[in-house]
């Protein structure tokens, strides 16, 4: 076996307190889940009834939260949310959770980007008088309730809450952006804000922070949050006769930037029936939007953060293709180019076409746009995901055969406008005649994807799953992948299942730079035939420096297509290392106790410091009996409340923070 030295990067920081380490960054392997069949896929919750208003949020650190409304016991609404891994296995009890407590109907819920290995979703409560309310919550992958059982009441109007959008920015704050209708006054129709801190605390009054005011219809609300803790609010509204979008920017200290006037984006020459819009970085947003004249059509824009349109007045019209072309969907591409795809209707005959620009507007693929699902019968209903190579993933309702119901299947297309599958598309879901709808994708950020829906077969309605991979399969061809410390080396470990169509295999390590940011160095490339053809692998490193090291393997077959498997973590130390370290505390989340290890290289006292979400101190430990080498510590949470908390661990001049959430 070969030994490979290299140096393990270690990320610090001595303001401790904004040390947020990336604990739960898939901290075991778990076996494969995903069904090798289509017609039978992954049911993702048990017990539902009718779920409905179905709506999904990637997890960056892998997963997806999905989050619908269903009446369970026939009586009033709730919302609830589960969470399933790359491996489709839910995070916590099979039937999902509910988001709240509160003995209240629960409608329409809303959910925003995942930060910090959790979502915020937003949802519509009646109370006693049936006068509508905003709610919040904050939800974890681990079934955990960040803003407690009841969540935070949001917004509270005698005015009906028509529509509302919800984004979060990178530090955790969320911008629920709503309208409202106020029964009398000269300005029906309200647009107002409500900012919520990563804790739960609104920052402005429960009746929300006014943005806009009309007479005239407003509708569809879109906010976008930036890295700069600046949001992009725009809405569509009546006037003159013709639907038009505009847009407002919030600026950081909660004042309106552009004079306070809102930017008038799609022009005075169509009438808007839908837009999407997009941040494209922090300086440019993109949006796009369909029309209803004669024939629907499909127009775009991009503007800048001074208020500036980039493009003509009016928008650029995407295609002229004969016939209606509608529903756009739109994604930023890893390459910094724009994706937008729509449907073309010519001739009772529906077809997906997709397009890829620059930022200036230019078509990067073919003039008009090209179809890839040019094939029998209709395509519609279209979803899509950026892969990690300029190009995209697309996932669509099909029906190829008269008289029986969409099937739902996916395409991978390549920056340059060629496909990676297929070229029928790969079958997503294709349950015999069964009814499928609220379908949407999630990256599974190696080049795949993971589609949520529900399907209707026989006499009750499922929440269903499917994962495809990279190179087009349901299931992972590594399989086991595991790092194990092994004396002063970690040996490395994994099986491989399915075609042995294998050119070679990268080992990566996950490094940080001075600023914190995530890399995947190569480690060593492998020729198949350095191992004897037995199906199980075995690799052996050697760090430099102690800490915890997080490795995975890249399998790159004959076509270039690549196939990344789950994370493996370590907690390594080097045997002459004069370093202080702690590690993560086992199990996490947890219920009564849970054990904070540390290594010393010498004896001496230490000190840990127990923090609750507010930064208060609530504990202090001494400990004193120590030793040279690994010591645990067990922590009993006693009659501390459920809650996310945090660890301060001292010894002389060493400082370590690191999160741990408590679980009841």
């Amino acid at each position: 076996m070969l030994i490979l030295l290299h140096k393990n990067k270690l990320f610090r920081t001595t303001f401790w307190i904004f040390l947020l380490i990336a604990n739960t960054l898939l901290s075991g392997l778990m076996q494969a889940q995903w069904v090798n069949d289509p017609a039978i896929n992954n049911q993702i919750a048990e017990d539902v009834k009718n779920p409905k208003d179905i709506v999904t949020s990637e997890n960056p650190d892998g997963g997806v939260f999905v989050v619908w409304q269903d009446k369970i016991d026939g009586s009033r609404s709730e919302i609830y949310y589960q969470h399933i891994d790359l491996n489709g296995k839910v995070s916590f009890r099979a039937d999902g959770k509910r988001v709240s407590n509160r003995v209240f109907a629960k409608e329409k819920p809303v959910v925003s980007n995942a930060v910090n290995h959790s979502t915020v979703i937003i949802w519509k409560e009646y109370n006693r008088d049936r006068k509508g309310e905003l709610y919040a919550q904050r939800v974890d992958k681990s079934g955990f309730l960040i803003w407690g059982e009841s969540g935070k009441k949001a917004i509270e109007t005698n005015g009906e809450i028509i529509e509302y959008s919800v984004a979060t920015d990178p530090d955790g704050t969320s911008y629920l952006l709503y309208i409202e209708k106020i029964p009398a006054g000269k300005y029906s129709f309200r647009l107002r804000l409500q900012k919520m801190t990563a804790i739960g605390e609104n920052e402005f009054p429960l009746s929300g922070e006014a943005i806009d005011s009309s007479s005239n219809q407003m509708s569809i609300p879109t906010v976008l949050a930036t890295i700069k803790q600046e949001a992009y609010m725009l809405w569509a509204e009546y006037a003159e006769r013709k639907n038009k979008i505009f847009v407002k920017k919030l600026l950081r200290d909660n004042s309106l930037d552009w004079d306070e006037k809102a930017l008038e984006l799609s022009g005075n020459k169509t009438r808007v029936l839908s837009y999407k819009a997009i941040l494209l970085n922090s300086e440019l947003v993109y949006a796009v939007w369909q029309t209803q004249e004669k024939e629907k059509n499909i127009f775009h824009q991009i503007f800048s953060e001074r208020g500036g349109l980039l493009w003509d007045a009016n928008g650029k019209q995407m295609t002229k293709m004969k016939g209606n072309n509608y529903n756009p969907q739109t994604i930023l591409a890893s390459d910094s180019t724009i994706i937008t795809s729509w449907i073309n209707e010519n001739q009772s005959d529906r077809n997906i076409f997709v397009q890829k620009f620059w930022l200036k507007g230019k078509e990067r693929w073919e003039t008009g746009g090209v179809s890839y699902m040019r094939l029998n019968g209709d395509q519609f209903g279209q979803n899509l995901v950026a892969d990690n190579q300029g190009g995209v993933i697309i996932a669509w309702f099909d029906s190829r055969q008269p008289k029986k119901k969409p099937d739902l299947y996916a395409q991978r297309i390549n920056k340059r406008g060629e496909l990676v599958w297929p070229r029928d598309g790969i079958p997503i879901a294709v349950n015999e005649n069964s009814e499928k709808s609220y379908l949407s994708i999630c990256r599974d950020q190696n080049d795949g994807v993971i589609a949520v829906f529900k399907e209707k077969r026989g006499r009750g309605a499922g929440l269903y799953s499917q994962r495809i991979f990279s190179n087009s399969i349901y299931v992972s061809e590594i399989l086991d992948f595991s790092a194990r410390v092994e004396g002063d080396s970690v040996k490395l470990s994994w099986k491989v299942g399915g075609k042995a169509d294998v050119r070679f295999y990268r080992i990566e390590q996950l490094e940080w730079d001075e600023e914190g940011d995530e890399e995947w160095i190569t480690l060593r490339t492998i020729e198949t035939d350095v191992f004897i053809n037995t199906g199980k692998y075995e690799y052996k490193i050697k760090p430099e420096e102690s800490g915890t090291v997080y490795y995975r393997v890249v399998r790159v077959d004959r076509r270039g297509i690549e196939q990344v498997s789950d994370i493996a973590r370590v907690n390594y130390i080097a045997g002459d290392t004069e370093d202080i370290f702690l590690y993560q505390n086992v199990p996490n989340p947890f219920s009564a106790t849970t054990t904070i290890s540390f290594y010393l290289p010498t004896k001496r006292n230490v000190r840990i410091e127990i923090y609750n979400s507010r930064v208060e101190e609530i504990k202090k430990i001494e400990l004193t009996d120590t030793k040279v080498g690994r010591n645990n510590y067990i922590f009993q949470s006693d009659d501390l409340p459920s809650g996310v908390y945090f660890y301060r661990f001292v010894a002389g001049n060493f400082v370590d923070v690191k999160k741990m959430v408590i679980a009841k």
